[in-house]
């Protein structure tokens, strides 16, 4: 790779979420929503008798009765989104008004953290060495992701937020990938022009084209036999960023 780059950027979902070891996969428990209420009203005193499978099956009739979905170019919206199904969640229960907005919102930012740590969604360890390694080669780390406003939170949650010193997240920008403007505004957080920015995604519309037009170098991860533009490389395991990106 004949270009020299100061930044690389990740996608999140896809990406920075893949496993390389079909092994370190996390088991998912069938509850886990209902043990995240349960926690929460156990922290709020609330004397709810139904049982974590028991919450399961009212959390789900709340996702069941949502209007419409979360999206990622409206962070507020999704915001509300979240708070309107949490009130049908305690309309179920017949807990008592007021169902404040504030209370609405805090109940699913707890909920959101207990289910990440109960599901075990760390970071692979290919990601983690990979990240490390690039850290080390000097390169400077950001993360761009179409996501619904929490993608901060959730590389919190998988331990790998403090590696990037950008995260931009489509529904706080109001414009998402492919558009090349998201990867123009990731270049002037940077501080760098976008061709000495290199861009990680597992998408070919979003990630691969998006990046290219908007002039970064690309890496396909997990890619199939479609053409790659000038500039992109494909590569089947996270790692294999270290073979196109030297120190």
């Amino acid at each position: 790779m004949s270009a020299t780059y100061e930044w690389i950027f990740f996608d999140y979902g896809g990406t920075l979420t893949v496993y390389d070891d079909p092994a370190e996969v996390p088991d998912i428990p069938a509850d886990t929503d209902g043990q995240a209420l349960t926690d929460w009203f156990a922290a709020m005193d609330y004397k709810i008798a139904a049982t974590a499978p028991e919450l399961q099956q009212v959390f789900q009739r709340a996702v069941d009765a949502d209007e419409g979905e979360a999206n990622q170019v409206d962070w507020a919206w999704n915001e509300m989104f979240y708070v309107h199904r949490m009130r049908r969640i305690y309309e179920q229960l017949q807990i008592a008004p007021p169902h404040t907005d504030q209370e609405m919102s805090a109940a699913w930012h707890f909920c959101f953290w207990q289910i990440f740590k109960r599901t075990g969604k760390r970071a692979c360890e290919g990601v983690i060495g990979t990240l490390t390694e690039l850290g080390k080669r000097g390169y400077r780390l950001g993360v761009l992701s179409n996501n619904n406003g929490y993608v901060a939170d959730t590389l919190a949650y998988n331990q790998t937020l403090s590696f990037f010193e950008i995260v931009l997240d489509s529904a706080r920008e109001g414009r998402e990938k492919p558009d090349p403007e998201i990867f123009r505004i990731a270049a002037r957080r940077a501080g760098v022009p976008c061709d000495r920015i290199f861009y990680v995604g597992d998408s070919y519309p979003c990630d691969v084209i998006g990046a290219t037009n908007a002039g970064m170098g690309v890496a396909w991860l997990g890619g199939d036999e479609r053409p790659l533009p000038a500039g992109a490389v494909k590569i089947d395991r996270f790692a294999e960023l270290l073979e196109h990106l030297p120190g």
